[in-house]
């Protein structure tokens, strides 16, 4: 797992202090890296705090539920 070029190091420890944090996580029924929220006490749990944050408009929760959806910008 890891959280290289996801967040800033000022979102990651907001993230942090929240409880949660964004991963690069390897599927292997995919065999392929994707983004996730993990958490405690569960990934599930951090997930959903981030998607009632970003519904209430924060925008870290939005940044990283974007981030979830379609993964970091690929550089060209």
């Amino acid at each position: 797992m890891s959280n290289l070029g996801l967040l800033s190091k000022e979102e990651d420890a907001l993230a942090a202090a929240q409880g949660w944090s964004l991963n690069h996580v390897f599927d292997l029924s995919t065999n392929k890296w994707r983004v996730m929220v993990l958490g405690m006490p569960s990934a599930e749990t951090a997930a959903h705090f981030v998607v009632n944050q970003a519904r209430n408009g924060h925008p870290l929760a939005t940044k990283a539920l974007r981030l979830v959806m379609h993964g970091p910008e690929r550089k060209k």
